[in-house]
Order: structure tokens, then sequence, then C-alpha cells
């Protein structure tokens, strides 16, 4: 009679199952990690199939385009695409929703490649794969991060289709007569167009694919590199046609002329890397000391699991031969990554997020060996899986539900029907002291728009007051002299301010002598909380007296923008 393990067959299918509905609730939830997830993706992708009206970010349209068009292929424009075959099934009404969650919903399709990849790299090694696929699954990168059109979020399946080609029954012992290297190769260089990255992360398992092919003979191992080399080539050619292509407005079909004239070529990597050489350029985004991603953004990304890796790199455990080559690829998908990207002075989390794949089976692997005994000894093996779990529980609340949580819903509701000023041929909408809103979410066809977004961003009270006024501000008699509709026009049009209540103290303190008042419209979204203004929300907090109080601090408002008459 076949035992049953402690946790049944039964029990892990019913977790399995838990976490893949978890990872598809978190497509909906309104958190907004950063402007790139829209910016670098729903706002191009939406003007390009839907024709709706949005602005396009610089790294579009300088005169040496530094993103590749391919990345927001992969990232939206494939999931806009579909829809538009269905668009006869989706009433109109569900524009924003479409717009909003279609690339959520392909990104989290993707992500259980990654899945696929943590499975096979964790057998190559004989660490505990079930336990590996849990980890990856519970945590906050997946469940925020890799369902967020983020060109990491399509590196990261990049490199994840490379660690299983290169994994992929290691054990069997078969040749491939340099089929995975090709396939490698070709994974490669797309992925070096969607993120530059790509090269450091993908570089451990090509070599590894490599490695599997010398095992055989040195000519197989030649065999593999041609293989990949001409691959990756091939691949970076019809790379550089697309983007030849789309930013000269010129078809794709049009592949002979555009590869006859190498001189008008757009390699959109090489743009970047020069961009990124400028020291002066990476201040505009923000500069940060070079041991950030190791000491902060790690540990903020993968908590427990980064920790546990560093013990494991510090007290390494015993290999066996026939493993060394993928843990060395592991470790090289870590270290590599790491060692190049502290390099440069600008820093984010979500960089590091290829890096899940090696953690997962890593840090699952260092827990079976001689850390996982200490663990045990200590009696706080639960313990760590409850840090883990409030870890990760904490990460995707902050990041997925608060962290700027108001600001796409607030965007969206200017255009619904259901909003205040709905029947207002014109509506100004100014948001302060969010992030960059995205247009996208408005649906407006480029000919008819009837809501215009101005982001000012941090400015300070006067600065935002200036741009209120100059919107808000009546006709004067020289305008209604050129022009006697434009009363009726601008009487017709409603200036929105969108912003936090705690900050709206120190601009109506400004206000006042300007003669312009702020009328509290009933719209108002949240949880929503700024970490660029905490030391507000926290004088809020502070200064609250009712549970009223207290709730507009995690709240972002709009207010109708009048002059005193």
């Amino acid at each position: 009679q076949r035992l049953k393990a402690p946790d049944g067959g039964g029990g892990r299918r019913h977790k399995r199952i838990a976490l893949i509905l978890l990872r598809i609730a978190c497509v909906f939830l309104p958190g907004y990690v950063h402007p790139d997830e829209w910016f670098q993706s729903n706002e191009v992708a939406a003007q390009e199939v839907f024709n709706y009206h949005t602005e396009k970010p610089w790294e579009f349209t300088a005169d040496a385009p530094v993103r590749s068009v391919l990345s927001v292929y992969f990232s939206s424009q494939m999931a806009y695409t579909i829809t538009v075959a269905f668009k006869a099934y989706i009433p109109s009404s569900m524009a924003a929703d479409v717009v909003t969650y279609a690339p959520r919903v392909m990104l989290c399709a993707m992500s259980f490649v990654v899945d696929l990849a943590v499975d096979s790299c964790a057998r190559a090694v004989d660490a505990d794969a079930t336990m590996a696929r849990t980890m990856f699954a519970s945590s906050w990168v997946t469940l925020v991060m890799l369902v967020r059109p983020f060109s990491n979020a399509v590196e990261t399946c990049a490199v994840a289709l490379a660690a299983f080609l290169a994994t992929h029954k290691i054990k069997d012992n078969r040749r491939d007569y340099g089929v995975r290297c090709a396939l490698i190769g070709v994974i490669g260089a797309i992925a070096i167009f969607i993120r530059i990255t790509s090269a450091v992360n993908i570089a451990p398992w090509a070599l590894l694919a490599v490695g599997r092919e010398l095992r055989h003979s040195v000519w197989a191992g030649a065999l593999g590199v041609a293989g990949g080399v001409v691959a990756a080539l091939g691949a970076a050619i019809a790379c550089i046609v697309i983007d030849t292509a789309y930013y000269a407005n010129e078809s794709v079909l049009d592949v002979f002329s555009i590869v006859r004239q190498p001189d008008t070529w757009v390699i959109t990597p090489l743009n970047l890397l020069r961009y990124n050489s400028n020291v002066d350029n990476l201040a505009i985004h923000g500069l940060h000391v070079r041991v950030l991603h190791v000491f902060v953004n790690g540990p903020m990304m993968f908590g427990p699991m980064w920790l546990a890796c560093c013990f494991a790199l510090i007290r390494p455990s015993k290999l066996r031969d026939e493993s060394r080559g993928v843990i060395a690829a592991l470790w090289g998908s870590i270290l590599l990554p790491l060692a190049v990207l502290s390099l440069v002075p600008h820093q984010e989390p979500r960089f590091l997020a290829p890096m899940i794949i090696p953690l997962c089976v890593l840090s699952v692997r260092a827990r079976s060996g001689t850390v996982s005994s200490r663990v045990r000894n200590l009696k706080v093996g639960r313990g760590v899986g409850a840090f883990w779990i409030a870890f990760n529980i904490l990460m995707a609340v902050v990041f997925g539900i608060l962290h700027q949580g108001g600001v796409v819903r607030s965007a969206r509701s200017l255009a619904s029907s259901d909003f205040p000023f709905a029947q207002t041929s014109s509506v100004n909408a100014v948001f302060w002291k969010t992030y960059m809103p995205p247009q996208s979410v408005l649906a407006q066809p480029l000919d008819a728009v009837r809501v215009k977004i101005t982001d000012i961003g941090g400015a300070d009270a006067v600065t935002a007051l200036t741009r209120l006024a100059a919107l808000a501000a009546p006709p004067s008699a020289e305008d209604v002299a050129d022009d006697p509709s434009c009363a009726a026009k601008i009487k017709d049009t409603v200036t929105i301010l969108v912003a936090p209540p705690s900050a709206m103290g120190e601009l109506r303190h400004v206000a006042y002598a300007a003669g312009l008042d702020f009328t509290p419209a009933a719209a108002r979204f949240g949880p929503h909380v700024s970490f660029d203004h905490l030391p507000q929300t926290f004088s809020a907090l502070a200064a609250a007296r009712t549970v009223a109080e207290v709730i507009d601090a995690f709240m972002l408002a709009t207010y109708v923008v009048t002059h005193r008459t």
C-alpha cells in the first residue's frame, strides 16, 4: 500500500491552486508601482493600436530612441492586438478596463514560464522543486512586479526561458546538435533589445548550454557556440529592422531596403548604452550609492531569500560533480548581474527582478542543507516561514494596494459617465503631489480630446497655484474681442485639481490672496499613499482629530478650482 506523505498530494494541489488564483487576483490590485509600468508600455501601445490620445515618453521620441518597440509589443501591444479581435464582444464602456488589465492578464500568463524554469533548475540540483515553486509563487515580486507591464517582467520571462532550456533534462546527457544553444541565442538577442541588462542575466545560462555540449566533445561545443552566435546575430538583425521600420514609419516588409542602408539603422540597445554612460543623464533620474542593490534593493525585493543566499555564499555546502555546472550558473545569474548593475549609479529595485529564479532555488537548497539543520535545532523553522509570509503580505499590500493607489482610478474616473462633470465640454485636470497619471485610461481618440491632463508632480505650492490660476482664469477683454465665443467655451470648461488632502493646507494658504477657491468634489479615491511625500502624511495623521481626518490622510481627492468673484 502506497503511504501518503504528511503534506499529501491533495494539500499540495490545493496550495498550488490557491497561489495561482492569488496571482490572478493580484492583476486587479490598484497600486501604482512606478511610472514606467505605464509610460514605457501602455501609453505607447494604446496610441498605436487604439489610436487613443497619449503622451509618448522621451525614450520613444528622441533623435536617438533608447527603447525598442519590441519591449512595448511584448509588454502591452500583443495583449491589445488580441483584444482587437474580440472588439465586437467588448462594450465601449470597458475601454479603460481593457487598457488597464489586458496587458496585466498577458504578463500574468507569461509569468508561469518562470514557474517552469524554477522547477527545472531545482530538479537539476536535487533541491525541493515544490518548495522552490511555492517560494516563487508566494513572493510579492511575482504577485505585483511580474504581472505589471514592466520591461523587467518581460526580461524575467526571457531569462526563465533560457534557464529552462539550459537545465531541461540535464541528466539525460543527450546531444541536441546545437539546437538548445541556438534557441538561447535567439532569446538572448531579443531580450537585449527589450532590456540591455538581459545580456548579463542570460549569459550564465548560455555558458551552461555550451558546457552541456562540451560534455560530448570539443566539436559539439564548437557547434553549440557557432549555432548560438549565428542565431543571435540573425535575431539581432531582425530586431534592428523592426525598430528602424517603426521609427522611420516604414513597413517591416521593406526589409531589403532597410538592410542595405546600415547608416539609417536604429540600434536601441546601443543608444541606451550611450545614454547611460553619461552620468549627467542618469542624474536626471536619480543617482544612488553603488551598494544600494546589495544592502537595500535586494533585501526589499526578496527579503529572507536574499539573506539566506548571502549566508549560503559565505558558508557553501558540498557539491556533487553532476550539479556543479547548474549551481555555477545559478550563482552566476545572481553575482554577474549584481556586479554589473552596481557599476551604474542609477539603481532601482525592479532591476533585480530576474534574480528571483536563482534565489528561489538556492535559498531552498540552502534550507535543506546546513542552514536548515541549524534552523531546526534552534526551533525557529516556523518562525522563518511566518517571516516570509508576513514580509510578502506587507510588500504586496504596500506596493500592490497603497502606493499611489488613487492615481489610476482617479484618472479613469475623469472620462467616466459617472463623473460629476461628464457633460462638461472640456475638463482641465491637474494632478499634484502624485505620480504622473496615464492618459491611455481615458480612452480618448486622438481627434476628440475632452479631458486634458496636466501633471505638475511635486511642484511647490506657488508653482502649483500659478498653473491652476492660468487654467481657471476667466477670459480677458482682448480674448473676447478676438473670439466672442471664447467666453461661452471657457464657461463650459471646468478645472479640477487632483491631490492628497494632506497637501491642501499649504496650497490654500497661498491661494487665498490669489483669489482662488478649491471646492471639494464628491470623487475621492483610496487607499492612497505617496512615499515621496510621507512627511505630509505623517503630519496629517498627527493633526487628525476624527476618524474622517485619519482616512483623509490615505486618500486622493478632487477639487473644483474657481476664481473668487
